[in-house]
């Protein structure tokens, strides 16, 4: 059954001037909820003509897409998904998130600029302290273990508002949303570290972007423990903590109800489905417009 997007109605949107020029920056970062498994193909089609509509109004930028990429997507193409959940087409947050803020801002450019890969460690692969130990005991397999995904997304932000200045187009970094914490669950050595290497992470973009300020929404896991039993509570109050400790980070404060009535999942009880996809990011996009 093809899943709904309801956005407020034209006559109802606040009309916001915005510079034609500027574009809104947003970046986003995580695991393998960030990357998404939403089923594209099943949204409706007129949540399909809205996105035609929006054109170059929205952009969102990824590993396998840069910005001067002419044949633009809004979704990931997955043999991954299409053998696990059947279908290939996917999304992340991102997409339910653009459309909430461009119903809301209609006469504004979003840019996203997303980095994120599954079953990967804050404390190895995301660690902006990135050393071989960690990574060799945060990480499963010679692969991840040589990923630097911070660096990564530092690299790509870079690039992307270097080629916009490059174009003379001015540009706003709104902030950074974050998905991650599932793979940190499984250890006591990665969930006891978490709250410091989240902190240390929103410092390190802080610093890298030269921005002191930097906005940050950070999504709270709802995973049932596995490996480490006390895992997915210690990860959840770090998360919490770190929110309260700073008062530039939202928490988007999740349920572990198995129901998954807040976001929905699919059958692996890990992996938001396409409502949880979607009600995942109007979330983001109520976070985001309330800074």
């Amino acid at each position: 059954m093809a899943s709904i997007l309801c956005l407020p109605s034209a006559s109802t949107q606040p009309q916001v001037k915005a510079e034609s020029a500027q574009v809104q920056v947003i970046l986003m970062a995580g695991q393998s909820n960030m990357a998404g498994a939403g089923n594209f193909d099943a949204l409706d089609p007129k949540t399909k003509a809205r996105l035609r509509q929006l054109g170059d109004q929205i952009t969102i930028v990824t590993k396998r897409q840069s910005i001067q990429a002419t044949n633009k997507q809004l979704f990931t193409e997955s043999k991954y998904h299409l053998k696990k959940y059947g279908f290939e087409r996917t999304f992340g947050p991102e997409l339910a998130m653009l459309l909430t803020l461009t119903a809301t801002h209609p006469e504004q450019r979003y840019l996203v600029i997303k980095t994120a890969y599954g079953g990967t460690s804050l404390h190895g692969a995301w660690n902006p302290n990135w050393s071989q130990d960690k990574a060799q005991a945060a990480e499963q397999g010679a692969y991840k273990q040589s990923l630097k995904l911070f660096a990564e997304h530092i690299q790509q932000i870079q690039q992307t508002l270097a080629y916009l200045t490059q174009q003379g187009t001015n540009y706003r970094l709104l902030g950074l949303g974050w998905l991650q914490g599932e793979n940190d669950t499984n250890s006591a050595l990665k969930a006891m570290h978490y709250k410091q290497n989240l902190q240390n992470l929103v410092a390190a973009y802080r610093t890298q972007l030269a921005q002191p300020e930097l906005k940050v929404v950070v999504a709270q896991i709802n995973m049932q423990a596995k490996k480490y039993p006390e895992g997915t509570n210690l990860v959840r109050t770090a998360q919490q903590q770190a929110a309260d400790a700073d008062p530039f980070i939202r928490l988007l404060p999740t349920s572990l109800d198995p129901s998954w009535i807040d976001y929905p999942k699919h059958f692996d009880n890990v992996h938001y489905n396409t409502k949880g996809q979607i009600n995942m990011g109007k979330t983001f996009a109520s976070a985001f417009l309330s800074f």
